[in-house]
């Protein structure tokens, strides 16, 4: 992984200054509002402070203003001069700016500033955060010595947290006053000192590469033993890497250098031009290889492992198709323009120049880091076009079969199985097996059928007793969810086979099967043992009993007869009379009787070799219910788009 976000940094970096291939881009639009820059204009020639927000975003703002994010590492000192939060401008930055060396004259520049326009609060607190604070009095009510006296008694966090919500309060009045707009409208912070932003100038930018660089401390030293983890290079070696994207340890001590545990930083070594390649192409990555998976955040990058080296702006051509390639295919929403595109993409690999694999880091946001939940490396991108031609054929199937149109996606998956999320933050709790799949699904391993329709039954189970808590939920306006839901399970099922991840089979012969074609087809495709057609016809007899107690009472009782947790054979057999039962009770014949003939046939037949789980058990009984109960929702609507026609001919 380190390798593939090198050579981008170095593609990214070749003839362009190294600070700007740092810079972060900042959204110009946000909730569909333009933003705007605010500056902090310092004279310290006129002895006047001036809030300028008349500037509007650009596309090139961020570069413009050199924004490079905030100081790496949780508790760094913030000092840059452009930033994105609120507070740092208001606190921090211009007293942490003190610290650095930008000459005589800047130096006195920025002291006066904080001694003129700073509200120094007293070293109860050893972080200039909370001890310092801009002076907004002359331009908006409140005084934030007095929140200090009021808020005095209370603890630290408490006093912060107080100090924090005025000075926010402040600003808000201050930008509405000014401009009437709210704090979201603004996207970009800046200082200027003298009608020039600060981080404009040369002694600004000479202290950003020394940080960058290691040396803006004395003590810094290079290493002197050792290589480089990428080049081999033993010059200018560097062990005091701070990197967001980290793949490897910082926390076991078994993997510790010399299983010392003051030694996970040299887990990883680089020399200083290696990293300023991982730190470049770390930054285009954020900047331009962001993509999602139904919960989860994801870096996706090329790895380039065969053939010449190419432009940066081939670079940015491969990863921009490349993006959204995969962003058509999880969300499968535009067939037609997603095949040109993929035709036209491998067809344009066969004959390049370049051969290259992807990687795909699933994340989350740590503080200042980013914590890696998965890696999956070494993708091929024509997996993209096995995975396409199976989402294309099995929503081709299942829109046959239920008169809709039907869309079975990537994202879809995450919805069809129950994983436990916080409830507050809705942070996804359990995830590992998950995105086990989802390495499966791209790089073509074997899963195990009996495991996920596991976790199918304990999706049905959330929906079916309306469990909170979970990933899945009930709808009261929605009666059919968790029907839908078993129909797209089934339809994962199938796709987990068409790509190469569940084992095949040949299914059995149901020609014999006095039913339907289409029910014939459905078994087929499907690829059913007998087992578990022997299930599915019961299933489908319970369906119809569902749908005649359902004209009655609008409940189903005789879903209850199905235990969720799981079922042998025992309770089978005592499920089968209940139903035969129900048939008679209900003078249910025809088909019906069809039906329960082909479970009772099948299911002796198969009695004493059964192999399926309790949980398989279940799910296949769902899966004849499933099957029933929506076309006969799905054709009742088909019926009447059909008279709303004919009424409109009319």
């Amino acid at each position: 992984m380190q390798e593939g976000i090198i050579q981008i940094g170095k593609i990214i970096t070749e003839g362009e200054d190294f600070l700007q291939s740092l810079v972060d881009e900042v959204p110009v639009i946000k909730n569909e509002k333009q933003r705007y820059i605010l500056k902090y204009c310092f004279s310290t020639e006129k002895k006047e402070l001036r809030i300028d927000i008349s500037e509007q975003m650009k596309k090139s703002s961020s570069r413009q203003y050199l924004y490079i994010g905030s100081a790496p590492g949780a508790n760094s000192p913030q000092w840059y001069a452009t930033a994105t939060n609120e507070l740092y401008h208001l606190t921090e930055t211009i007293p942490n700016l003190m610290k650095q060396d930008f000459g005589e004259e800047w130096n006195r520049k920025i002291k006066w500033i904080v001694e003129q326009y700073f509200i120094d609060l007293g070293e109860r607190f050893t972080s200039n955060k909370n001890r310092y604070a801009l002076d907004l009095s002359s331009y908006i009510e409140g005084d934030i010595r007095q929140i200090y006296s009021q808020n005095e008694e209370s603890s630290d966090k408490e006093l912060k947290e107080a100090l924090k919500k005025s000075l926010q309060t402040q600003l808000k009045e201050l930008i509405k006053k000014q401009s009437n707009m709210s704090l979201e409208e603004i996207g970009l912070y800046v200082i200027e000192i003298d009608g020039i932003p600060f981080c404009k100038q040369k002694e600004y930018k000479d202290a950003l590469l020394r940080e960058k660089e290691g040396t803006s401390k004395p003590k810094t030293k290079t290493m002197k033993v050792g290589h480089c983890y990428s080049c081999g290079s033993r010059e200018r070696l560097r062990d005091d890497i701070n990197i967001e994207i980290k793949s490897y340890t910082t926390n076991l001590h078994g993997f510790a250098s010399g299983i010392d545990k003051k030694n996970y930083k040299k887990n990883m070594i680089l020399c200083q031009e290696c990293l300023n390649a991982y730190l470049a192409g770390e930054k285009f990555i954020k900047n331009n290889l962001r993509v999602s998976l139904a919960q989860f955040h994801v870096y996706l990058f090329p790895h380039f492992i065969l053939g010449d080296a190419i432009e940066k702006e081939e670079l940015k051509e491969i990863c921009e198709k490349t993006k959204e390639t995969f962003n058509t295919m999880k969300s499968f929403n535009n067939m037609k323009k997603l095949r040109e595109d993929i035709d036209k993409y491998i067809e344009n690999d066969k004959g390049g120049k370049t051969y290259f694999l992807l990687n795909l880091v699933f994340y989350k946001k740590s503080q200042k880091a980013v914590k890696i939940q998965r890696m999956i490396q070494d993708v091929n991108p024509s997996r993209f076009t096995v995975i396409i031609n199976a989402l294309k054929l099995i929503n081709a199937r299942f829109g046959n079969y239920f008169f809709t149109r039907y869309f079975f996606n990537l994202e879809m998956i995450y919805y069809l199985v129950a994983i436990r999320e916080d409830t507050k933050t809705k942070e996804v709790m359990q995830y590992r097996n998950l995105l086990n799949l989802y390495d499966a699904i791209l790089t073509e391993k074997r899963v195990s059928e009996q495991y996920w329709i596991q976790q199918f039954v304990n999706g049905i189970k959330v929906l079916y007793y309306e469990k909170e808590g979970y990933n899945i939920k009930a709808d009261p306006k929605d009666k059919m969810k968790m029907e839908f839901t078993g129909i797209s399970q089934m339809a994962m099922r199938q796709f987990l086979r068409e790509i190469g991840c569940l084992e095949g089979g040949n299914g059995m012969d149901v020609e014999k099967f006095p039913v339907s074609e289409e029910m014939k087809t459905y078994l087929t495709e499907g690829k059913f043992t007998e087992e578990q057609a022997a299930l599915f016809f019961l299933g489908v007899v319970i369906g119809q009993i569902g749908i005649e107690q359902y004209k009655q009472t609008e409940t189903k009782p005789i879903l209850k007869k199905i235990n969720m947790n799981g079922m042998d054979e025992k309770k089978i057999i005592k499920l089968g009379d209940s139903v035969q039962g129900k048939l008679i009770q209900e003078k249910m014949y025809g088909n019906s009787e069809v039906y329960y003939a082909q479970f009772l046939e099948l299911f002796i037949k198969n009695r004493e070799t059964w192999s399926l789980s309790k949980a398989e058990n279940v799910f296949y009984l769902m899966a004849g219910y499933q099957y029933l109960t929506v076309k006969a929702v799905t054709k009742k609507k088909e019926n009447k788009g059909e008279e709303g026609k004919q009424n409109e001919q009319q």
